[in-house]
């Protein structure tokens, strides 16, 4: 048996190469083409061998988001809904690249476009879910099909991690090796707070409620560490993103000395008397951190400890 020993020429000096990939359909993807409703064309689609490759060695669930109802069934048994394209200015909402595309046509065995955001295929597609979870293998090209579709949809939130951003959203994507990656990128936050908040004296925790925006003067010292400790409870990266602010210390005493009409604001802008200092919180933070401005900064340090 004689043996093609012809190699492309562009692989000699190291060039992309793109390849006619003819695919004859076997048996099994005949019957997989014909489950999944798609023609079994075995037109040689152009496809670049070189782009990212679109599957994942991973498997993702779609799940009906819980609802309080009065049956106690987020959805009755046996009962079918269906996630479709959905459309915009722009064609239809796919989520594939033009690489992931082609690759996706060629191993659907689909014509050339039938994927594009103008295809007609979109009509009619339709991603069917029952009453149990449905999992996606993103190692199957039809299941990573319906896997960008619904994450395109306005329908399904994309991750149990950030629910709120999807409000209107019936279904969630649970992805348990990206959201186990967020869930311990939180817990960092959370332990990366805790190791500030565990060094912070008082007076700093009520600095860090002051910049938040909270009602800290009247409050004791059990209420302020309660508080600050619900934070990073809730939120750690935002008490992060406040103990990590540029300037801390400069816009603890802007606070101080609006509370005391020191320092004034008309909408963003900041003033003492009718003399502007700053038209935002990170102008006035520089201005009063210039060393050209240092008699003011003593002058207004000045009203507040003598308010005190």
């Amino acid at each position: 048996m004689l043996e093609d020993n012809t190699e492309d020429k562009n692989a000699m000096d190291g060039a992309p190469k793109k390849v006619k990939v003819s695919k004859t359909p076997s048996a099994v993807e005949k019957a997989a083409a014909a489950a999944a409703n798609v023609p079994t064309s075995a037109k040689p689609v152009e496809i670049d061998i070189n782009a990212a490759n679109i599957y994942q060695n991973r498997k993702v669930i779609i799940k009906a988001k819980r609802k309080e109802t009065w049956s106690g069934f987020t959805r009755f048994p046996k009962c079918k809904d269906t996630i479709t394209a959905s459309q915009g200015r722009g064609g239809f909402h796919t989520g594939l690249s033009k690489a992931a595309q082609a690759q996706l046509e060629a191993d659907l065995f689909l014509e050339k476009d039938m994927l594009s955001p103008y295809s007609k295929y979109w009509v009619e597609y339709a991603i069917h879910i029952y009453d149990k979870e449905l999992e996606l293998d993103l190692m199957n090209p039809k299941d990573v099909l319906d896997f960008h579709i619904c994450m395109q949809s306005k329908r399904v939130a994309n991750s149990v991690n950030e629910m709120e951003d999807w409000p209107n959203a019936e279904y969630v994507v649970y992805d348990a090796e990206e959201d186990a990656k967020k869930d311990n990128q939180e817990v960092r936050e959370r332990r990366a707070a805790f190791g500030k908040f565990s060094k912070m004296s008082v007076a700093e925790m009520k600095d860090v409620l002051k910049l938040k925006g909270d009602k800290a003067q009247n409050m004791s010292h059990t209420m302020i560490e309660n508080a600050v400790d619900k934070l990073i409870q809730d939120n750690p990266n935002e008490f992060n993103r406040i103990v990590n602010l540029p300037g801390f210390k400069t816009r603890v005493l802007i606070e101080d000395l609006l509370a005391i009409n020191a320092i004034r604001k008309n909408g963003s802008h900041y003033l003492v008397g009718d003399e502007p200092i700053g038209h935002d919180i990170e102008s006035t933070v520089l201005h009063l951190e210039d060393p050209r401005n240092q008699n003011l900064l003593i002058s207004l340090k000045n009203k507040l400890e003598a308010y005190a």
